[in-house]
């Protein structure tokens, strides 16, 4: 070969023209994906608040077989949360030894869980005007009876995405996807 030809060396990369396309149609993509990424992420925050719930609940009831009853899941009240209703349980809930039996956290009575409700969720006790519920020491919650408590999206009404966490009278759990009661 003679010194001066030179075989040119081919250019390596991308053009603008085939950037331009592969990022639309990774944004077509994308938004395809994302009313299905949403439902999700609310399913998701709903089983992990179940979930949460169901852990408080066991723990409720193991600690009163432990101390011999009186310990009390009480629906929390914070200066930050506005969830008025009695039902609304969206502030979280505070498990302690409640020694007087008054249902109320007071001085010298052990706090012992305290839990928040995930953001972008709400949870609603099916039992009316029920703020709180003291364990026997058999692990029973009494006075109300069966009851459950429905946790819903905060930001979807899709009703297929709640799910019911159902207590019988003796302590048993159930859930139900979608349900709108026990």
């Amino acid at each position: 070969m003679p010194a001066y030809f030179t075989p040119r060396r081919r250019a390596t990369g991308y053009t603008a023209i085939e950037l331009l396309v592969a990022i639309s149609v990774v944004a077509v993509l994308a938004a395809l994906a994302l009313p299905s990424y949403k439902s999700v992420i609310a399913r998701y925050r709903v089983r992990t608040t179940v979930e949460d719930l169901k852990a408080t609940l066991y723990f409720t009831r193991s600690e009163a077989f432990r101390r011999g009853g009186r310990v009390t899941l009480r629906k929390a009240s914070a200066a930050n949360c506005a969830a008025p209703a009695d039902e609304n349980w969206s502030c979280g809930w505070i498990v302690f030894s409640d020694d007087n039996g008054n249902g109320r956290l007071d001085q010298g009575e052990e706090p012992l869980q305290a839990s928040r409700v995930p953001m972008g969720t709400r949870v609603f006790n099916s039992s009316k005007g029920v703020e709180f519920m003291t364990t026997t020491r058999w692990g029973e919650f009494n006075g109300i009876g069966a009851f459950g408590f429905k946790v819903v999206p905060a930001d979807s009404a899709d009703a297929a995405l709640s799910t019911v966490l159902c207590i019988s009278a003796g302590g048993r759990l159930r859930t139900a996807t979608g349900a709108a009661s026990c």
